[in-house]
């Protein structure tokens, strides 16, 4: 009798310690997923008319691509606007994020809505999970685009192209953007410059996307986009039009990340990239095309 009674205890001892065990496993494994929400920054690239595309983001400071981000959003998180490196206000996911549907271009890309107001549309911008409060410390100190261009900016496209084989280009510039990337209290400069008619590639034609260190008449020069037409083509221009849309620190390094939104005759795209002293490289994408 006794040795029954002790096989009996035995036995609910042992239930005992796996459910103690399953619980406090559900337990640890509930407060490691809420840590992970809360550890997560995902980024979404906004059309002017308001279609937000997952770039991805990053998960306790490492780059993460859309696919491992994904589980983490819910509907009602909020999202701060940023356009260069200023925040336009906080928007709300509405639902999960969606993907196309099968067999289209987009058909490997996340699509989330957000509750956009008219008066947020209208610009090329970012959207970053998190608070204005959170998203700002993740932004530049700041951002200057010039409107007046200098002679110094207009030489050193010059100069570059007529380096890469074009005879005579004509320069014209999109962006310049002044701002510290590195995070070491040294300002660079971004220039955007594009040349290109949209109709079947010319000699000449060109997209350019430089990172510009130290003085403009003796620049240390950064390619992060380069796209240069050395003869006349009768097929369609493939030439991407790029926009600098955004700068943030995804990793919590210090280090900017550049956003670029590009758009060309059979598709566009959202990259974010990482530059890092003399070269850059796409880390994030989302797209069509």
């Amino acid at each position: 009798m006794f040795h029954r009674n002790h096989t009996f205890t035995k036995h609910i001892f042992s239930l005992a310690v796996g459910l103690a065990l399953a619980i406090g496993l559900a337990h640890a494994f509930g407060q490691t997923a809420r840590a992970a929400e809360q550890s997560f920054v995902s980024v979404l690239g906004v059309t002017p008319e308001g279609e937000a595309c997952l770039m991805g983001g990053s998960l306790r400071n490492v780059i993460a691509e859309p696919d491992v981000l994904v589980d983490f959003m819910k509907h009602k998180q909020s999202y701060a606007l940023v356009h260069l490196g200023d925040t336009r206000g906080e928007v709300v996911a509405i639902g999960a994020p969606e993907t196309p549907e099968q067999g289209g271009d987009c058909e490997e890309s996340f699509i989330q809505e957000l509750t956009l107001s008219p008066e947020q549309l209208g610009l090329l911008q970012i959207a970053v999970k998190g608070t204005i409060g959170d998203t700002k410390k993740r932004l530049p100190k700041s951002v200057k685009e010039l409107s007046r261009l200098s002679k110094p900016h207009i030489k050193l496209v010059m100069d570059y192209l007529v380096k890469a084989g074009l005879k005579d280009p004509k320069v014209h510039l999109r962006q310049v953007i002044e701002t510290d990337i590195d995070g070491d209290g040294k300002t660079e400069t971004l220039i955007n410059a594009l040349n290109t008619s949209n109709g079947d590639t010319l000699k000449g034609e060109y997209s350019l996307v430089l990172l510009v260190r130290g003085d403009l008449n003796e620049p240390q020069i950064v390619e992060i986009h380069k796209e240069i037409s050395m003869e006349d083509e009768a097929e369609p221009s493939l030439i991407v039009a790029q926009t600098i849309v955004s700068l943030i620190d995804l990793e919590d390094d210090g280090k900017l990340e550049l956003v670029l939104y590009g758009a060309f005759a059979f598709g566009e795209g959202w990259q974010v990239l990482r530059v890092r002293k003399d070269n850059s490289e796409q880390i994030l994408f989302c797209g069509c095309g």
